[in-house]
């Protein structure tokens, strides 16, 4: 005891430590807080833009006219122009114009452009798709082997067009496949383009605007070449390769997806319409703070109930939800991004492939039915135009000049209203301050139908800007401006949204403060009591574990959610003492995580995180009860340990040893610990059951998070005429994944626990609703076969009673057999089917050309283009080959089939042994153990069977589960050593 005493005397006085630590990074914390709360959102003068291509407060949309007769051409224009959109953005293909080297022909986008003029529309030209002599790659969207020869034709075209067109993009897309050809998309490469276009084009006409590429938003953050890049990494790459200054407009595609308008995470593993503000933080880290930022597509997708066609990417709202979105989207970036210009609409009309989800973004339908969103962004437009923050010319259209004043050229202030006294005009802003540019006059001024009052400018003769009202709401204003004296000239508005100062920052210092006096005090009288907290969880360990699991949980969502690193650390250094004291709660949470791990992420994801904690809490352990012989492998850890010497003998094949490096450590290395801890710190039934309880209530989370979203409708994935859920995970298939995992343990736990069966069996029907809101046929399928499995072992009772709830469900599914998503599981012509066979051959010519080593660790999507079948052409980039055998093959080689399959072997001969015991609750969790690992297996034939953190986590949990069954029932610990190490 006295050797307990200094110990935690010393946790107590490190812990306070750590904690004045934290409490002065928190104080930090608070000083920045109020910009963290504001990232993204301009304030004061700073973030303005003095730039008129920044000050455009014009909106547009994109045209696909290609599939349009001249009729319904005309007739787009005309809905176009009435909607109140004032840009059409148009695609110019290089290949059509120009399939011969010099022999230009402009037809038809010189009829297209010329009823544009006549319809009142500016218009963007994007110049894409090489012709095949000036290319080597065989796609029409790779770039040109030489620069120069695009450059050329878009000097040709600046030239062709000058006087009609003055906008133009250089290319589109070049951060992802297939857009930049069937090589890797490449940052430099694609500067180099821009580079050449901007200085011809700008030789031919000086005044032509021209606009980088729209960059495809990409949630792979990790992703550092190869076929695609976050556009976030690609625009840092441009800049690093010198592109300042090769454009005068960056093009940008801010897509919402899945989420809200006001979404203000600011994160790049989070895709929202708030990833634009992370494009010009990137421009502002370059110091390009002058160049503006246009829209050239965004928008919500909202596709039909009954959707047939392919997947959208974008996802899919009710159409009602999508225009509601699209509005508020156009009021957030006026209000908060001042260096924003023109916003461009995704699509106007489709009528193209029917298959295309892009005719989700339309504003019309093919028949030219204006739908929801045309018109809410119709009524948005014919609103009175108001000024958001900015600097704007007098002609403005949120100024109105009263008859009697008079624009004219300035040859150093552009455009200048000129008028006497008497005159007025009337400005709409929303912000906080108006000011005005002028030489100097005396106006009256009246806001929002207030009393006026006389503001005196300053007269001195130069150019400035004067205040007209200050420190009012953010909110929409209107003022009302009358000259009272003389000649009157203004060249200007300007708009700010000032920052409000928080006012609480001194009350919460000093509450921290307190707080710190008191832990100190606190820390004293636990002393000076002789650590009695200490001898009660030693008399109770029941009830400690219960303490600690909580305590657990309050450390973890302290490290997750609180700020600054101290913060973290802190919360890192309590679970760490916690799990030294006891490691099985942590084990617990690393299943209750599992499901999560893409959402939940700080240095690293919060699972593996947890891994490793209890990975140095075990050595933390070890070394104070001087016990080294637990850090000795065991004869139980060699099918692991031989895992893990294959993963690394892999990575000498890897040709991008990067992401091999990632994935050793993420999904086999981490897991290898995680399963050595399991068969070390858990060590009676109860333990055992509490884990495996742990895994169903993840399984049950993720799956009410999931049909929250079905029966909210949001962020559903639409697809083949069904919503499908996918909770945490990108894809539905992902959650389908897991959830076939867990299914079969909680049903049984149901079956044969002797206690909780009525727990269970509601983790029975929530698991089972979110694994059918998944529509993961494989998963259904692979789940239902693995129940049948369990039934099988539990006898004939067992059999017949999953037998008929299997039936039971197929007979449910009757009614949707006409829906896609069901009808085409067997079309082996077509759709997904066809395409995983395709997959497949490909995967399986790789493999023969690779059969020893396989291509490495992560590195698949490297290589399948180049294997990539023909037919397959709609899923260029895919990570894996969906086949448990070809995945471990082709990342591990032979050996790696070696090793699973010596892994499976122990695993069912173990499990298969534990069943045989009289133990009721082992036997059960022995079963529900093997049927979730023939899910695996069986799901693997179609899909991921390991090789991702959750899929890992559960099958090294499940893997070290079996072997503590197994051990208890020959005879090993029935009860833990109880007390402190």
């Amino acid at each position: 005891m006295r050797r307990t005493t200094r110990l935690l005397s010393i946790i107590l006085l490190t812990t306070t430590a750590l904690l004045l630590s934290g409490l002065a990074d928190l104080t930090h914390w608070l000083q920045a807080q109020d910009a963290i709360n504001r990232r993204g959102t301009g304030y004061g003068l700073s973030a303005l833009v003095d730039n008129p291509l920044a000050n455009v407060n014009a909106y547009g949309v994109n045209v696909y006219l290609d599939d349009h007769s001249p009729e319904e051409v005309a007739r787009s224009l005309s809905l176009i122009q009435a909607a109140g959109l004032r840009w059409v953005r148009l695609h110019l293909s290089w290949a059509s114009v120009e399939a011969k080297p010099n022999v230009l022909n402009w037809s038809p986008w010189d009829d297209w452009l010329d009823l544009s003029q006549q319809h009142g529309l500016q218009v963007i030209l994007v110049v894409t798709g090489t012709p095949q002599w000036a290319r080597r790659d065989p796609l029409l969207t790779a770039p040109p082997a030489d620069p120069q020869t695009y450059a050329a034709f878009l000097a040709a075209a600046v030239r062709h067009y000058q006087g009609r067109v003055r906008y133009f993009q250089v290319w589109d897309d070049p951060n992802i496949a297939p857009y930049w050809g069937s090589g890797n998309v490449s940052p430099t490469a694609y500067t180099k383009l821009l580079q050449a276009a901007y200085t011809a084009a700008k030789k031919v006409d000086p005044a032509c605007v021209i606009l980088s590429a729209g960059l495809a938003p990409n949630w792979e953050t990790w992703e550092t070449g190869g076929k695609n890049l976050n556009e976030l990494d690609f625009l840092r790459g441009m800049y690093r390769a010198g592109a300042q200054g090769s454009f005068d407009v960056l093009g940008a595609k801010p897509y919402g997806f899945w989420e809200t308008p006001d979404d203000h995470r600011f994160d790049p593993a989070v895709m929202n319409f708030s990833r634009l503000a992370l494009q010009r933080e990137i421009m502002e880290e370059f110091g390009d703070r002058d160049t503006p930022v246009w829209v050239v597509a965004f928008g919500w997708n909202a596709l039909p109930a009954d959707w047939a066609g392919r997947p959208s990417v974008w996802g899919s709202d009710d159409q009602d939800l999508q225009a509601q979105r699209t509005v508020v989207a156009m009021q957030r970036a006026r209000q908060e991004w001042p260096w924003l210009g023109v916003m461009t609409l995704a699509c106007f009309r489709w009528a193209g492939d029917p298959a295309n989800p892009i005719r989700g973004f339309a504003l019309v339908g093919a028949d030219f039915a204006p739908r929801r969103l045309y018109a809410a962004v119709s009524t948005a437009l014919h609103e009175p135009a108001v000024a958001p923050p900015g600097i704007y010319e007098p002609t403005n259209p949120a100024c109105t000049w009263a008859p009697g004043w008079w624009m004219e050229k300035d040859a150093d202030r552009g455009i200048v209203a000129a008028g006497s006294d008497g005159l007025t005009c009337t400005v709409r802003f929303w912000g906080t301050r108006l000011d005005a540019g002028s030489q100097g006059a005396t106006l009256q001024i009246a806001l929002d139908d207030g009393l006026p009052t006389t503001k005196e400018l300053d007269r001195s003769g130069n150019w400035r800007f004067e205040s007209l009202v200050s420190d009012v709401p953010e909110a929409t204003h209107r003022v009302d401006v009358r000259a009272t004296s003389g000649h009157v000239r203004i060249d200007a508005w300007r708009v700010v949204r000032e920052k409000p100062l928080p006012p609480y920052e001194p009350v919460i210092m000093l509450l921290l403060a307190a707080l710190a006096v008191n832990l100190l005090w606190l820390l004293r009288r636990l002393t000076q009591t002789r650590l009695a907290a200490v001898r009660w969880a030693t008399q109770h360990p029941r009830a400690t574990d219960r303490v600690i699991l909580a305590a657990m949980l309050l450390a973890l969502a302290w490290y997750q959610w609180l700020p600054g690193d101290v913060m973290a650390l802190l919360g890192l250094g309590a679970l760490l003492l916690l799990a030294a004291w006891r490691p099985a709660p942590l084990l617990g949470l690393v299943a209750l995580t599992a499901p999560f791990y893409l959402s939940l992420w700080r240095f690293a994801s919060v699972t593996e995180t947890l891994v490793l904690v209890g990975a140095v809490a075990w050595v933390l352990r070890t070394g104070w009860t001087h016990d080294w012989r637990a850090l000795w492998p065991r004869r139980t850890d060699l099918p692991v340990l031989l895992f893990v010497a294959v993963g690394v003998l892999s990575l000498a094949a890897a040709e991008h040893r990067g992401v091999a490096l990632r994935e050793l450590r993420t999904v086999i290395i981490e897991p290898a610990l995680l399963f050595a801890l399991v068969t070390r710190a858990v060590r009676t039934r109860r333990d055992a059951g509490r884990l495996a309880g742990a895994l169903i209530l993840a399984g049950v989370l993720a799956s009410l998070w999931g049909i929250g979203q079905f029966v909210s409708g949001q962020d559903v994935i639409t697809a083949e005429g069904v919503w499908r859920v996918r909770a945490a995970y990108p894809s539905p298939n992902n959650l389908g994944l897991f959830l076939g995992r867990i299914l079969p343990l909680a049903v049984a736990l149901a079956l044969g626990s002797p206690r909780r069966k009525w727990l269970y069996a509601v983790a029975v029907l929530v698991t089972g609703a979110g694994l059918l809101l998944t529509f993961s046929r494989g998963a259904w399928i692979s789940a239902g076969l693995a129940l049948l499995f369990l039934g099988a072992l539990y006898g004939p009772r067992g059999l017949l009673l999953i037998m008929g709830t299997f039936v039971a469900g197929m007979v449910a599914l009757i009614p949707l057999r006409q829906v896609e998503r069901i009808s085409s599981l067997f079309d082996l012509a077509e759709g997904t089917s066809f395409l995983r066979v395709k997959l497949w051959q490909a995967s399986v010519n790789m493999a023969l050309d690779h059969p020893w080593q396989g291509v490495g660790l992560d590195n698949f999507l490297y290589q399948y283009p180049a294997y990539r079948l023909p037919e397959a052409w709609e899923e260029p980039n895919l990570s894996h080959p969906h086949n448990i055998i070809l995945d471990w093959w082709l990342r591990l080689g032979v050996l790696g089939l070696a090793a699973l399959a010596v892994l499976l072997v122990d695993f069912f001969r173990r499990a298969w042994r534990a069943m045989g015991t009289a133990d009721a609750t082992i036997r059960a969790l022995a079963v529900g153990l093997a049927a979730s690992m023939v899910d695996a297996l069986l799901h693997g034939l179609i899909d991921n069977s390991y090789f991702l953190v959750d899929l890992a986590t559960v099958f090294m949990l499940s893997y070290g589960l079996v072997v503590v069954l197994d051990r208890l029932h020959l005879g090993g610990p029935t009860t833990e050593v109880e007390g402190t190490p």
